[in-house]
């Protein structure tokens, strides 16, 4: 078991292998590294290794020549596919969202990385902001006007409207997305995340080992999939501490995000046993929090400790510098558009999902209790 990602070995490598091949690293035709110099550069069994190219061999990613070794695509596409050119663009498209949007820190850093990885395929990367209203028109318009083949959606977007845009085009979820019901969602799309899970869980592991047994969560409407995955990876983190839940110390604000963070923590802080340590959904969260804590006349990290996500430069703006857990937003760009044009390129329809890693930063907004 893959301890960091929670899968099989041979599905971690099996992934690898797709992902490198999908940003041309292996192309269609080229002959894959053997066995024996698989299980080196992964410090696996042979076993684990003929498991994760079985599984490339069955989804159509490779196939194996007797003698010879593993070969990128399927002997009956590789002539088809190693001609094959985009004759269309790929379109970043921002569901339900301003026009503004584009400029915040988050997507900003997300197109930058787009941008860089389209110019180096030679891709031209369109930008659009959408509405379900206008879902007919910008399909229309994509397809004519653009001649758009492939979708980056991003925003406040269910799985009903990624399933219309997927009659059209081949898709590619980026970082946000709405599930009403989760205990019976599976992934039936492409996607490119951040490992929400294991950020989560890592920076909570942190203020656990710092001392604190009395850990809050502070978050938003658990409809976002991120949101929810990062509750998920602060109670698997208390779980594998072998601390009780206590459900006074979750709260999940609902109307107004921006206010979310302030009011949260204002209810923390009227408990008759208040948390010694706060794990926020976002830096910006994380910024509000702070707010009730000073009204309440108590300082962070010397009365309380608090802890962020995504590394949103803003939230760093004075003292004390808020630790965090840092999302390479620019690689999930990056990845995202390669991904797509891999897709395309090969024409696959098969959905995966790729976790981007997130690291931990640690600053000033932390106490060691122990």
């Amino acid at each position: 078991m893959d301890r960091q990602n929670r899968q099989p070995l041979y599905a971690s490598i099996a992934q690898k292998l797709r992902e490198e091949i999908e940003v041309q690293k292996y192309h269609t035709g080229s002959l894959l590294p053997s066995e024996r110099e698989l299980c080196e550069m992964n410090q696996v069994s042979r076993k684990t290794v003929r498991r994760a190219l079985d599984d490339l061999a069955a989804g159509g990613w490779i196939h194996k020549v007797p003698g010879l070794g593993a070969y990128v695509g399927n002997p009956n596409e590789v002539a088809a596919q190693t001609k094959r050119q985009l004759t269309g663009n790929i379109a970043f498209i921002m569901w339900g969202y301003p026009q503004a949007t584009l400029k915040g820190p988050i997507v900003s850093r997300i197109l930058y990385g787009m941008e860089e990885s389209a110019e180096k395929l030679g891709i031209e990367l369109v930008f659009r902001v959408g509405s379900d209203i206008q879902m007919e028109e910008l399909i229309r318009t994509l397809r004519k006007d653009r001649k758009v083949e492939g979708l980056l959606l991003e925003g406040n977007i269910d799985l009903d409207t990624i399933s219309s845009f997927e009659k059209e085009f081949l898709v590619i979820v980026v970082n946000n997305f709405f599930v009403e019901d989760k205990a019976g969602f599976k992934f039936n799309f492409n996607a490119v995340l951040p490992d929400y899970l294991n950020g989560a869980r890592e920076a909570v592991n942190y203020l656990i080992g710092q001392g604190h047994r009395k850990c809050g969560f502070i978050s938003w409407s658990l409809r976002h999939y991120g949101y929810s995955q990062r509750l998920d990876g602060y109670r698997l983190a208390l779980a594998e501490a072998g601390i009780d839940l206590n459900s006074d110390w979750i709260q999940i604000g609902e109307g107004d995000e921006n206010a979310c963070g302030y009011l949260s923590m204002k209810k923390l802080l009227a408990l008759p046993e208040p948390p010694t340590a706060v794990f926020c959904a976002t830096d910006s969260f994380v910024t509000n929090a702070q707010n009730a804590i000073k009204e309440a006349g108590l300082k962070v990290p010397d009365d309380i400790s608090l802890i962020g996500f995504d590394n949103v430069e803003s939230a760093n703006s004075k003292h004390p510098f808020i630790s965090t857990v840092d999302v390479p937003w620019e690689d999930v760009g990056a990845v995202a558009v390669s991904r797509l044009s891999a897709l395309l390129r090969f024409q696959r329809k098969s959905h995966t999902t790729t976790l981007i890693q997130p690291r931990l930063l640690i600053r000033e907004s932390c106490r060691d209790i122990s």
